[in-house]
């Protein structure tokens, strides 16, 4: 219940960010419970990289949990985010899309396991560094 708590007490910050939020879980069911309440406070769960960027781009808020299928792509687009303009390329017909962050209705939450991001920063992908505003449970 402390986690539950904990969490609503930081959500309202995650408002008007200009940067991804990030948010380390402890494992998976503190992940699950995390992404839970997100989704409550009105993010929508993202499960690719391409649907959160199509979130991004419709102006809404929108949260996805860093996989190893997605961890490059996310990585990109949480980089890019506070940059004001998003491009990546859409593998699904090849050609380059970008989107424009709305910092005032919109918004970006990534969550990550501890143990994986400690693994994704040896591999050069320490989210720590392209997010601004982290919640750590």
């Amino acid at each position: 219940m402390a986690a539950k708590s904990a969490i609503h007490s930081f959500l309202p910050y995650t408002s008007a960010q200009k940067d991804a939020v990030l948010v380390i879980a402890e494992g998976a069911a503190a992940l699950k419970t995390y992404e839970a309440a997100l989704v409550k406070e009105g993010f929508e769960k993202a499960v690719t990289s391409l649907d959160a960027f199509g979130a991004i781009r419709e102006g809404r808020r929108v949260c996805v949990a860093v996989t190893p299928e997605n961890v490059k792509s996310l990585y990109d687009i949480a980089a890019q985010y506070p940059t004001g303009q998003i491009t990546m390329i859409n593998k699904e017909y090849p050609e380059t899309v970008w989107a424009n962050p709305d910092y005032e209705k919109g918004g970006l939450a990534v969550l990550i396991e501890k143990k994986s991001m400690i693994a994704l920063v040896n591999s050069g992908f320490d989210f720590r560094t392209v997010t601004g505003l982290t919640f750590q449970g």
